[in-house]
């Protein structure tokens, strides 16, 4: 068996590192059975010496990074069918109805219908619009401006009694 300095943990013969530490074990020390114990009187006393500097720690060996086998997930991956695309539509049409709407709220208004759909419509086509983000932003302002002019005018003439 042989011993290892680093940490004292005994290795097989044949092992050219320590399985507990790792350290190399070139500068092995051999298990030799210790047939009996030393007496007192064997240690004499060592004349004062600088004590021997202690050996440098070695470093654990790192270990080779684990290659973990991923074709099943290459596999799983290439075979599922693609999502289907979504409808390619630009909502061209939507931004431009935001558009009429809102113009056609500053201009006749009943009951808010027309400002509320400039506004969801234009909502809708600035959200999801790619190249008519313009129309879109316009018919949803024009909603509120709208709305913003046609409050005042609603609660002054029916407070007033114009239209009773």
């Amino acid at each position: 068996m042989a011993i290892c300095k680093t940490c004292g943990k005994q290795n097989s013969e044949e092992a050219r590192f320590c399985e507990s530490c790792g350290a190399r074990l070139e500068e092995v020390v051999k298990a030799d059975p210790v047939t009996e114990l030393p007496k007192e009187d064997d240690f004499v006393a060592a004349p004062a010496e600088a004590p021997a500097p202690a050996p440098a720690p070695v470093p654990a060996p790192v270990p080779a990074p684990v290659q973990t086998d991923n074709t099943q997930y290459q596999q799983q991956y290439q075979t599922q069918q693609p999502v289907a695309a979504q409808p390619n539509g630009d909502y061209r049409t939507v931004c431009i109805l935001a558009l009429i709407f809102g113009c056609v709220a500053c201009v006749f208004d009943p009951f808010y219908l027309t400002s509320i759909a400039a506004i969801v419509l234009g909502v809708i086509g600035h959200l999801n619009s790619k190249n008519s983000k313009g129309m879109a932003i316009a018919g949803w302002i024009l909603g509120i401006v709208s709305i913003c002019i046609q409050v005042p005018i609603d609660i002054l003439t029916f407070g007033m009694g114009l239209f009773c």
